[in-house]
């Protein structure tokens, strides 16, 4: 069973990086590196907004799914749909309507790729993870989303060139829908048998409560991912696709190990009390060592796998990819050590403010470092915000850790 979720998991991540570098590839190659920089920009704005969309579910509901009966899933899910929908309405009129705005005038053109990869929050990976059902997860939301990676930069040549930017988004925003119909009717359709849980006004009050510590968490720590792309998009805009790449690598390097994290995030949470310890540490001794490998080899790979997805056209060195590798490093650790560990303790708190204190030191080393740096300079405050996290985590889970075995001694 555990091979089982671990290959339905892998197998997400597998199409998903695929499909993700052939369209980079076919992006850079068929539309050059200023549509790239441009749809970049535009989705790093996009997956910034998707973190308020998304309400911090995709933080907090894995361990909390996991955690509740086959009913006060169906509740939960429902709360979580309602809510994330009418935060996205909203989010589409604010960005529209800032959009319009004279000053940003120069960058409306990326205004479509923003709106559809706002609506990633939206997604039901979160639901799927902690129900460990990843071929439920593969089968309705991740194989529409892949197709249409793939078939954007393709359907964007038979399009005027001002037209090529929303022509990609179109698509990728109808495969995006059809798999977020898909993944909701796969959850609720199930138990049309019964009726659909009720769900009354201090119940959502409730959820948007608890989900307050998962929100600031996700909105911090996407503020401190997505936000580079924008700052050298705007203060380096020379660096912006070689960063982008750069930055793209890494997440999809990240996504790839996804299904290990998945896998730990459903799996620690439910241990009984008397092993929750144990099943800590040994979560956290795994992942540490896949992190470490993870991004030793990202650093030492990363120059040669930019130079195969973009023909040649772009260079990254060293500079980017060694702390590109301690971003990679990081990231597989703290996506352990906190949505898995710490929210298994009930921590979720400690999960928000270590990325409080991540961005509050990596934001301002950013803009002091951009403009004398350039896109280097970015990616070495990501790295050291990352390396912030990953200690006050740690730290935080050691009290956790040494707190319970006084209590049982």
């Amino acid at each position: 069973m555990f091979l089982k979720r671990i290959g339905g998991f892998a197998s997400i991540a597998v199409i998903n990086g695929v499909a993700a570098l052939v369209s980079i590839a076919l992006i850079l190659n068929l539309h050059g590196p200023a549509v790239w920089a441009g749809f970049a920009v535009g989705q790093s704005l996009g997956l910034l907004l998707a973190v308020a969309v998304g309400f911090g579910w995709a933080v907090i509901g894995p361990s909390l799914i996991a955690s509740m009966t086959p009913s006060a899933r169906q509740s939960e899910y429902l709360i979580a749909l309602f809510v994330r929908c009418s935060i996205y309405v909203l989010v589409v009129l604010i960005t529209l309507a800032a959009f319009l705005l004279p000053g940003l005038r120069e960058v409306r053109y990326v205004l479509p790729v923003t709106i559809v990869y706002s609506a990633s929050g939206l997604t039901s990976l979160w639901y799927f993870v902690g129900t460990s059902s990843p071929w439920r997860a593969l089968l309705t939301e991740s194989l529409p989303r892949a197709a249409s990676l793939v078939l954007a930069p393709v359907a964007a040549l038979f399009v005027p060139s001002g037209m090529v930017l929303p022509c990609i988004a179109g698509v990728i925003g109808i495969g995006l829908f059809v798999g977020l119909v898909g993944s909701a009717l796969s959850i609720l359709l199930p138990v049309s048998e019964r009726p659909l849980p009720r769900l009354s006004v201090a119940d959502i009050r409730a959820a948007i409560v608890r989900q307050r510590h998962g929100l600031y968490s996700g909105a911090v720590s996407a503020t401190y991912m997505s936000l580079p792309t924008v700052v050298v998009g705007a203060l380096a805009p020379g660096a912006t696709a070689v960063y982008a790449l750069g930055d793209k690598i890494v997440r999809l390097a990240s996504s790839a190990l996804l299904p290990l994290t998945q896998v730990v995030q459903g799996w620690v949470p439910k241990a009984e009390s008397h092993e929750l310890n144990s099943r800590v540490r040994r979560a956290l001794t795994i992942m540490g060592a896949v992190g470490i490998v993870s991004g030793a080899l990202c650093s030492v790979g990363a120059p040669f796998a930019a130079q195969l997805i973009s023909g040649g056209t772009l260079r990254l060195g060293f500079e980017y990819s060694i702390p590109m590798g301690l971003i990679l490093a990081c990231t597989i650790i703290t996506q352990c050590s906190g949505t898995a560990c710490l929210g298994a303790f009930g921590d979720y708190r400690a999960i928000a403010t270590s990325a409080i204190v991540g961005a509050a030191f990596g934001i301002p080393l950013m803009f002091a470092l951009v403009l004398g740096f350039a896109g280097i300079g970015v990616i070495w405050s990501v790295a050291s915000a990352e390396i912030t996290v990953l200690v006050w985590q740690l730290a935080r889970l050691r009290m956790h850790l040494r707190g319970d075995e006084r209590g049982k001694s």
